[in-house]
């Protein structure tokens, strides 16, 4: 029954245009690489887009933005996020900030390894500071295979421990079809099959290239993914 539900809204018509909310709201968020970066990579001021409607506990996306070349491709989807009252976090995790608070400018180059530090240190961000509940990464572009890295239990596991936060899912848009991988099994009160659900339904109305493909795309792995997570939940 979900699954023809989420089909459903795939399906729909495409013309909706994807407008922010009027009364979304702005606030900057420090993020601090979690992992091995930690002691020479700098924090990074994030801009956190918070819907009128969003309380403590609901959903964030942290989107790993790509660039100008992305910028159009981001905005869209932000807004369509925005009007499913996800709050967005947008972080650059393959950047070299200026350190916050006067620390060393100068910084080695961006590994995979520390750019993945500073996509974890969003999540606890999004979690631990901002109080969100469910948390999705996604990656515009090149940033594409740190979401779906950010959905590994390994990767997870080495930065925040076993009882640590986890993404939900990690989603990477580029340009070819959407990748869904879902990280650890949510607990029901998230409601966390539904929620990515409205994941798939809004890459298909952003308006985004290739924007009905990606969320069928999204949805077809959603479904596939989900047996395990409710095998998981059973146990």
């Amino acid at each position: 029954m979900r699954k023809a539900l989420i089909a459903t809204a795939l399906l729909a018509s495409l013309a909706r245009p994807a407008a922010a909310d009027e009364y979304t709201t702005y606030a900057s968020l420090l993020v601090t690489p979690t992992g091995a970066s930690h002691a020479t990579r700098c924090d990074m001021m994030s801009l956190l887009n918070l819907p009128a409607a969003w309380h403590s506990g609901d959903a964030i996306v942290v989107m790993l933005t790509a660039g100008p070349a992305y910028a159009q491709q981001r905005d869209s989807l932000i807004a369509e996020l925005l009007a499913e009252q996800a709050a967005v976090l947008e972080v650059s995790p393959s950047a070299s900030p200026t350190c916050v608070g006067g620390g060393h400018v100068a910084t080695p180059p961006v590994t995979q390894a520390a750019a993945l530090d500073m996509v974890f240190g969003g999540l606890r961000a999004a979690r631990q500071t901002a109080g969100g509940g469910l948390v999705v990464a996604i990656g515009l572009g090149p940033e594409g295979s740190l979401a779906l890295a950010a959905a590994d239990e390994a990767e997870a596991g080495a930065r925040l421990g076993p009882d640590g936060p986890r993404f939900a899912a990690g989603l990477a848009i580029g340009d070819g079809s959407a990748r869904l991988r879902l990280g650890a099994a949510q607990v029901a009160p998230e409601r966390a099959e539904a929620r990515l659900g409205l994941l798939c339904e809004a890459l298909v109305h952003s308006g985004t290239t290739k924007g009905a493909a990606n969320g069928q795309a999204c949805a077809t792995e959603l479904e596939a993914g989900m047996v395990s997570v409710r095998a998981a939940l059973q146990r």
